[in-house]
């Protein structure tokens, strides 16, 4: 098999550098303009910043459980995310939620620079290493994720990655190894502390280049071995640690959450890495794998496929890194095929200037659907409602402590901002949430999965009273909390404001309603909005 060329390490020059810079700036423009137009963390995050506030609250002491949703959840979750946003906010002065905003946004614009620094030795030459960091920076599969509030640890998960990615390369080709085992198995094991399936990218992506290694893959391969080890040491007093506090069960349990192999297939051929109304990007990536099979340029399909293969539910996200490089290659050479094509009669003078015009038309259609990609149904760039935010301020202050919320917003559970961050907002318990479940044990996490996809059913397409039904077969209901949004629609969910009807024709009482949000008390008492 045949790899792509490898080169050895050189100064950047100061035209490359304008590069870096340039398609770094592209990066930052693409994951800033969701995030400032928000005004509030995109969608995910309550369950963190709980988190990030235990942290502060220990004295910086890894906590053994965390408060959320009225259940004690073990601190067994990475924590290296949450020591730097609670560091983050203490000496900035920042909120927390403005920490989840502002902190994962940060972490990705560095993600850009750091994907250079990948490509550079793989591919050869500057010109190829900083397309292929101008695909990585565009595609919205490679930050949607990264800069939600739950991006926090996912942003600095993805950024120690290529650091570890970056290390490793320079680890399997040199024909010393140094220190670079060293780094790469400190970067691996930061790496693990910060994200499991960033974790699972960089052990995938230190196995897919052993076969391509220039020095060998026995060589790659002992040095991999060392690499691990020291990844080991890194890892293993949080590792002790939490497996003393609570046992391996836990763990184990938060590793079933993942997809199958099945999942796994169809995200592979989907190829929607931007999300936008083009997918211009998905289609040269495409592209760009066939033209790499086709010349035996096996690196970069190899590497894609086992990062699908081997995390489905992140597998879009970290396997940009891989197609980002095919993509490079087979665009720089369909130049040098397009040079070679033009007339003789071309003067020299206007060859340069026509590809300089199709790079700048590729790279403004690329920012473009990459801004579009907001406006996908699936995408996670939406943030909490103004009327969400107030329905759930209410809630805090006219409800009791105890009461217990089924909250309906149409939505599967991992674009649910409303049922993660009502917790935290109103301070009262949403029981159909599925976040923090997966750290209760073997099992648990798919339990509530279960219920939380039968009350979106239940709230979308039948009759039936809802939280009679809940109360009947789970625990009582006090509150049913309904809204309805744009996404709900597009997404096949028709939901929720017709349950609240339903509801208050059966004898329930409207107590707040303000704009596409309502909440109806179905037991206890309370005081009804103005």
């Amino acid at each position: 098999m045949k790899s792509v060329g490898m080169r050895p390490a050189l100064g950047i020059g100061r035209p490359t550098l304008c590069a870096i810079l340039a398609v770094t700036t592209l990066g930052a423009v693409v994951r800033a303009f969701p995030v400032i137009a928000a005004g509030f963390p995109l969608n995910d995050g309550g369950l963190f910043v709980e988190m990030i506030a235990a942290v502060r609250a220990g004295g910086y002491h890894l906590p053994e459980t965390v408060a959320y949703n009225g259940l004690q959840i073990p601190f067994a979750y990475p924590p290296a995310g949450f020591f730097v946003g609670a560091a983050w906010a203490d000496l900035t002065g920042m909120s927390l939620i403005n920490t989840v905003r502002v902190v994962p946004l940060i972490f990705s614009i560095f993600s850009v620079p750091l994907a250079f620094a990948v490509y550079r030795p793989l591919l050869g030459t500057d010109a190829r290493a900083v397309a292929a960091t101008a695909g990585f920076a565009l595609m919205a599969r490679s930050y949607n994720w990264q800069i939600t509030g739950g991006g926090v640890t996912r942003s600095l998960g993805l950024l120690l990655a290529l650091t570890a990615v970056a290390a490793c390369v320079q680890m399997y080709r040199r024909p010393h190894a140094g220190w670079w085992p060293i780094l790469t198995g400190t970067a691996a094991g930061l790496c693990a502390l910060s994200h499991p399936q960033a974790a699972v990218f960089v052990g995938v992506s230190m196995l897919a280049m052993v076969p391509f290694s220039p020095i060998g893959w026995r060589t790659a391969a002992l040095r991999l071995i060392a690499s691990v080890g020291v990844a080991a040491v890194v890892l293993s007093p949080w590792l002790v640690t939490v497996v003393g506090r609570h046992g391996w069960s836990t763990l184990l349990g938060a590793a079933q959450t993942g997809g199958g192999i099945q999942e796994s297939l169809i995200l592979f051929f989907t190829f929607r890495f931007s999300d936008g109304f083009v997918e211009m990007l998905g289609i040269i990536g495409a592209f760009g794998l066939f033209v790499c099979i086709v010349n035996r340029q096996w690196l970069f399909p190899v590497w894609a496929a086992l990062v699908f293969l081997v995390g489905s539910r992140a597998g879009l996200t970290y396997a940009t890194v891989p197609v980002a490089g095919a993509m490079a290659y087979a665009l720089l050479d369909a130049f040098r095929w397009l040079r070679v094509r033009e007339p003789v009669t071309t003067p020299d003078l206007f060859r340069p200037r026509r590809a300089a015009a199709l790079i700048v038309v590729l790279l403004v259609a690329g920012v473009a659907d990459s801004l579009a990609s907001r406006y996908d149904p699936g995408s996670p760039l939406e943030p909490l409602s103004d009327n969400s935010r107030a329905a759930m301020a209410w809630a805090a202050a006219k409800t009791a402590d105890d009461a217990t919320f089924l909250v309906a917003a149409g939505e599967p559970w991992q674009l649910d901002a409303v049922s993660e961050w009502f917790p935290v907002l109103a301070g009262r318990r949403s029981l159909a949430t599925v976040q923090g479940w997966e750290w209760l044990g073997p099992g648990r996490f798919r339990e509530q999965e279960r219920r939380n996809q039968w009350l979106l059913n239940c709230a979308a397409l039948t009759e039936n009273d809802c939280a009679a039904e809940w109360t009947r077969v789970v625990e009582a209901v006090d509150y049913v909390f309904v809204t309805e949004g744009d996404r709900a629609a597009n997404l096949g969910h028709p939901c929720c404001l017709q349950l609240a009807d339903r509801l208050v024709d059966s004898g329930g009482r409207l107590a707040f309603s303000q704009g596409d949000v309502r909440i109806v008390q179905v037991a206890g008492d309370a005081e009804a909005a103005p």
